[in-house]
């Protein structure tokens, strides 16, 4: 959703959330992204979203990556332990 301009309300909500909260994701197959409506979504549109979240947080694409990846393995290393 982020990579919709007219999407105000969200775009406003992920640039408070600090990033090491954040996780990228592309509701694949469903929500195309902003650009690529009729198209069916896939994981490989990753860095597009990475790109978008970068852009919205004015932060580097390079930070975004690596502190979501983190979050990512913190995450996945919480469930191992449950």
């Amino acid at each position: 959703v982020i990579t919709y301009p007219t999407a105000q309300r969200t775009r406003e909500t992920i640039y408070q959330i600090d990033t090491q909260y954040l996780l990228l994701e592309t509701d694949s197959p469903s929500m195309p992204l902003n650009g690529r409506q009729g198209q069916r979504n896939e994981p490989r549109f990753l860095p597009d979203i990475s790109r978008a979240l970068a852009e919205l947080k004015q932060l580097s694409k390079k930070h975004i990556e690596k502190q979501t990846t983190l979050n990512y393995l913190r995450l996945l290393s919480l469930a191992e332990k449950s």
